[in-house]
This record gives structure tokens, C-alpha cells and sequence, in this order.
């Protein structure tokens, strides 16, 4: 048992980890790394005493992996439905960040709510 530990987070979200014996791989959007760490935190905080520090900045590099698929659905989405205007990238760039931010929000609310829900029996 430990007392307190620094989590790094980076490198179990860039090069995947192991939670109860289940390999998990790299993350592919924002919101499965928030889980992710989510995850991680918990499993973390079962086997220690104490709290737990960890920088949320490793996530950021989810963010491009989100905006990168999101603009691929709505580029295809845009072409299953035939259009073309002018201002057709001007569309695309607004509705794939108008997506992102939602992502972004929703992943911010999962930590949020498995942190304030964390119970252990190490206290």
C-alpha cells in the first residue's frame, strides 16, 4: 500500500495499460481517454491510501484525435447528402468544432462525476 502516488497518466494513455487485467489500448477519441483516466483513478485510488495527483494537460492531445474524426463524419455526411455550395468547408469547420466542444464537454462532466462518486474501502 501506498500513500500517495503522482499518476502518469500520459504515459498510460499514449501507450495503452493494464486495468484488472484487461489491456487497454491507446485511446482514439477525447471522450474514451476521459474514461480512460477515469478508470485509471479508480483503480489507483483501490490500492492506496491518501490522494492522487495527475495533470489533465495529457489529454489535450485527445482533442486533435476527436476534431480529426468528427470532420470526417461531417465531411461524409455533407457528401451523402449531395452538398456542395461555396461555402461548404466554412460549414464543415463549424459544425465539427460545434461537435468537439460537445465531446470536450462531455468528458470534463464523466471525470467530474467519477471523481465526486469515487468510494474506496481505504477511505
Amino acid at each position: 500500500m501506498y500513500n500517495c502516488s503522482l499518476v502518469n497518466l500520459e504515459d498510460m494513455l499514449q501507450n495503452g495499460t493494464v486495468i484488472s487485467g484487461t489491456k487497454i489500448d491507446t485511446p482514439k477519441s477525447f471522450a474514451t481517454a476521459c474514461n480512460v483516466a477515469t478508470q485509471i483513478l479508480a483503480q489507483v485510488a483501490s490500492s492506496q491510501f491518501g490522494g492522487q495527483t495527475l495533470n489533465l494537460y495529457h489529454l489535450i492531445p485527445f482533442v486533435e484525435s476527436s476534431r480529426a474524426k468528427i470532420r470526417k463524419d461531417v465531411e461524409e455526411e455533407f457528401k451523402d447528402i449531395g452538398y456542395d455550395e461555396p461555402d461548404y468547408w466554412d460549414k464543415i469547420n463549424k459544425i465539427t468544432e460545434k461537435r468537439l466542444l460537445k465531446e470536450i464537454e462531455n468528458g470534463v462532466q464523466t471525470i467530474q462525476y467519477q471523481i465526486l462518486t469515487l468510494m474506496t474501502t481505504n477511505g
